[in-house]
């Protein structure tokens, strides 16, 4: 999935709905073949902890797990990201992105066109374009000059995921 350059992030579906526990799932699929590539499940926060949401992106056919994003605390908007070994990588802030030594790694910034944003790394360069559409699906857009390293890959799809 991280070698992509251009996915569709389905709205969220309905996963388990019951009163002691509401699931949200979400497909995620390769453009512009439309090809599936995985899915994010959102699983709700858990009893009276201070913890928030977290989500769960798995991979491939055998769903294999990506990696897992999680509420810094249960009112907080920033987003810790974290790959299938539990390693941290970085964290989702409303406005920038971090890696997991704390350094900026980009910046959202507002396009004129609604619906549609940035992430800008420290030199200036557009590393991802993001379109929110009217049904609640998103596009990312990989800058083709942005490098393979699939950790900041890894944040750019999380903030796809849960930025505005």
């Amino acid at each position: 999935m991280l070698e992509r350059d251009h996915v569709l992030i389905d709205s969220w579906m309905a996963l388990t709905c019951t009163a002691a526990r509401h699931e949200l799932s979400r497909a995620i699929r390769a453009l512009p073949e439309n090809a599936p590539l995985g899915t994010v499940v959102k699983l709700p926060a858990v009893g009276w902890c201070l913890a928030g949401p977290s989500l769960v992106v798995r991979e491939g056919e055998d769903s294999s797990l990506l990696m897992t994003m999680r509420h810094v605390w249960r009112w907080s908007r920033s987003w810790t990201v974290r790959d299938a070994d539990d390693r941290l990588i970085g964290r989702v802030h409303p406005r920038v992105l971090q890696n997991a030594r704390g350094q900026l790694v980009a910046r959202l910034e507002a396009l004129r066109l609604p619906g549609h944003s940035r992430l800008v790394g420290i030199d200036d360069r557009e590393l991802a374009h993001i379109e929110v559409r009217s049904d609640g699906s998103r596009t990312l857009l990989i800058a083709a000059a942005q490098d393979n390293n699939p950790f900041t890959r890894m944040l750019l799809l999380g903030a796809a995921l849960v930025l505005p």
